[in-house]
């Protein structure tokens, strides 16, 4: 059962690029799967607006409410600013190098996984697509790292929750391509372990980091508009 609740969300992507594949191949499109992969950016509204009902009943039935998930902001002391000030640099240097590192080892040309990403969505979808990041922030650390994560038992607890959640973006969108794939897991899998460090470990700094996460996100729901 908790096998199925932390490949959940990689489930959902890979039914949202299948349901818009059938409709596309419905249209004429002579390369459904692939063409439904533009689409990647709207399938985490899907995986928020399953999850999100889970998360509030998962919750409950512990005791808590969902905003115990999302933190509290609190006035923080000069030590906590420091650390909030040193997250934001980790995550960032986190999110941004193993994925150069591995576009360029991989392919040599960042340009060929932008063309991969973003080939364009219509105007009315990519201004869907800023709902992303909000929903995001909400949804998918406290999915992780909050239910799926205390469910769980043994030492390497935030390891385990982290390679599922570095595996998910595998199919955002998936891609039948081993360099592809290979590319995914080397960008993804340490801003997941950092991420569950933060939000299992730091929680007076929660907010700050389902904010982070809110800003990581957020360019990549403007280049899916442009």
């Amino acid at each position: 059962m908790n096998i199925l609740l932390l490949s959940l969300r990689s489930i959902i992507f890979l039914f949202a690029q299948s349901a818009i594949a059938l409709g596309l191949h419905l249209s004429g499109s002579e390369r459904p799967f692939a063409d439904a992969g533009a689409y990647w950016p709207l399938y985490p509204l899907v995986a928020n607006a399953a999850v999100l009902p889970i998360l509030h009943h998962g919750a409950k039935k512990r005791g808590l409410r969902f905003s115990d998930y999302l933190g509290v902001f609190s006035r923080l002391n000069g030590k906590e600013i420091l650390e909030a000030a040193g997250m934001f640099l980790l995550v960032g240097a986190a999110a941004t190098l193993p994925n150069v590192l591995g576009v360029t080892l991989l392919w040599g040309d960042p340009s060929i996984v932008n063309r991969l990403l973003f080939p364009g969505l219509p105007l009315s979808l990519g201004i869907a697509a800023l709902f992303m990041p909000p929903t995001q922030a909400l949804c998918e650390l406290p999915f992780y790292y909050g239910l799926c994560h205390d469910r769980l038992n043994g030492p390497r607890k935030i390891a385990a929750v982290a390679a599922f959640l570095t595996v998910q973006h595998a199919f955002l969108p998936f891609v039948p391509d081993l360099r592809y794939l290979l590319w995914r897991i080397i960008s993804f899998a340490p801003i997941a372990l950092v991420y569950g460090l933060l939000y299992v470990k730091r929680t007076r700094l929660r907010p700050y980091v389902l904010i982070s996460h809110a800003l990581l996100d957020l360019p990549v729901a403007i280049m899916a508009m442009v």
